[in-house]
Parts: structure tokens; C-alpha cells; sequence
């Protein structure tokens, strides 16, 4: 919650909140999973079930494949450091991540002709750079100490030195289990953070709103400087559920002028 803006030290209340709703939307994504592998005659789920679910969000399924690329070089990188073989130069990317030529963009960076080209091979992600773009902009004005801890949540990881843990939270095992090669209890660590990010961004946004309304109210100015206060409420968070749950029109629009009911299912945000 503090990587997406909120105080360092939020509510009890409103961060029990945040893990009810993130468990509801974990054990919804599971279940679903658990039926479109049964349709396939398997016991067990992949984690193309996974990424058909948020198949409609393209931002978010860009970068849960990034990470899961980098993941991969991890694991590749840490399996290989025993094995001898010709070191590559110091100044190259190859030197900390020896298969990131599995990465076009940054198999790139060893070329000097690239490098003129394309800068620093940035990424064109726009979903990346969107993401960038936000954590430069709530970072911009932390100090030294606000920042270290920022970024030792951001790096945090909810499966790191943790997987038994976080596989019991998950419920993997009881309401459903994925093969063992997988990486699904990564994918799933992924989104529970971005479960956690999206609905307290929301919040902060819903609670942004009622600072308009009452400043509206009292016919005070609004372009004021936003000065850190109070952490969310558990208001501002069922509010923002409400929110985003709420289906977009595109998928309610053929039931206008019909007497179809609409499904009222829970929806992953």
C-alpha cells in the first residue's frame, strides 16, 4: 500500500479490508482456473489459465509477463553461475544476467551500434512506462530515508523465502493445485501485489474526491498544495471495490432494452 501511494503506517482496519477483498478475488481467480482445466479433462491448472483471465487487461498482463521474464533469467543465471565458461566484459548486462539474450531489448545493450540508436534500450512498453512514470512521480518528493523504505516495499516480494507460506494463504492444495513445473505461485504473488496497488490507488482517489467536495463546500480554492494526511478509511476501500468491480458498459451494453437479467458475479479488477 505505501509502494502506491498511502501512508507508511495505515489502519488496522483498512488494511484487514484490503486482504479480505484481495482473498476473495485469489480464491475467485483459483476457482475459475480450477473449472477451465476441468473442461480440458486435467486435474490440475496451468498458468494459461491464469493469463486468460486477465486477458482483457493488457497493461496488467504485460507486466506480469515481464516479470515472469526476468524471474526466468534469475533462475537461468543462478543454475549457470557454476559452470565454467568465457566471462563476459564487465561493462555489459550479460555480466549480472548471463541469459538476458533472451531479451531482444537488452540482448541490444551489448552492441555499441544499438546504443547509438536506441539510447539506453528503454523500454516501449506503454503499460511500463506508464507504471515508471507513476512511481517516479510519488517518489519525486520522499527523502532519503522515505525513500530506502519505499524501495525496499517495492523489491518485496510475497513469495521470496516464503512460498510455503503464501501457498497456504493461497489455498493452493485445497481449492485447487497447479502442476509442480509451474510458475503459478509466482504469477499469483504478482497479482496479489497488484491487487494491493490497484485498490489503494482507488482509495486515494475516492478520498481525493471527498477533499474536493468539502473544500467545494466550504468555498475554499482547490488548487492547493496536497499535503500528506490522514491514511485511508475502510470507506474509501469499499468504496473503490464497488468501483471496480463494476463491470464497464462495453460488457453490459447488448442487455439495454432487454429483460435479460445480468449476471452479478464477483469480477477480477
Amino acid at each position: 500500500m505505501y509502494v502506491a501511494g498511502e501512508v507508511a503506517h495505515p489502519s488496522v482496519e483498512t488494511t484487514t479490508m484490503v486482504e479480505n477483498i484481495v482473498r476473495e478475488q485469489r480464491m475467485h481467480m483459483l476457482a475459475v482456473a480450477e473449472q477451465l482445466a476441468a473442461r480440458r479433462g486435467e486435474a490440475r491448472f496451468t498458468t494459461n489459465d491464469i493469463l486468460f483471465q486477465i486477458r482483457h487487461n493488457p497493461g496488467r498482463l504485460a507486466r506480469l509477463r515481464h516479470h515472469m521474464r526476468w524471474e526466468n533469467i534469475r533462475v537461468k543465471a543462478k543454475s549457470q553461475r557454476s559452470k565454467a565458461s568465457i566471462p563476459p566484459p564487465p561493462w555489459s548486462i550479460l555480466n549480472m544476467f548471463p541469459h538476458a539474450s533472451d531479451i531482444p531489448s537488452l540482448a541490444s545493450l551489448d552492441n555499441d551500434e544499438a546504443l547509438g540508436d536506441s539510447g539506453l534500450g528503454g523500454t516501449s512498453n506503454p503499460w511500463l512506462l506508464d507504471r515508471l512514470l507513476k512511481d517516479d512521480e510519488r517518489t519525486r518528493d520522499m527523502t532519503a530515508n522515505e525513500c530506502t523504505t519505499w524501495s525496499e516495499c517495492w523489491s518485496a516480494s510475497f513469495t521470496y523465502r516464503k512460498r510455503k507460506t503464501f501457498r497456504e494463504w493461497c489455498g493452493l492444495g485445497v481449492i485447487s493445485d497447479h502442476r509442480a513445473k509451474d510458475d503459478a505461485l509466482e504469477m499469483l504473488g504478482f497479482l496479489t501485489s497488484e491487487w494491493v496497488q490497484v485498490l489503494t490507488e482507488n482509495a486515494l482517489a475516492i478520498k481525493e474526491q471527498e477533499k474536493m467536495a468539502v473544500r467545494l463546500g466550504k468555498g475554499e480554492e482547490t488548487e492547493t498544495v496536497q499535503v500528506p494526511g490522514r491514511p485511508i478509511q475502510p470507506r474509501h476501500v469499499g468504496r473503490a471495490f464497488e468501483l471496480l468491480k463494476t463491470p464497464p458498459k462495453r460488457y453490459t451494453a447488448m442487455y439495454n432494452g432487454t429483460r435479460l437479467r445480468q449476471r452479478k458475479g464477483l469480477r477480477i479488477f
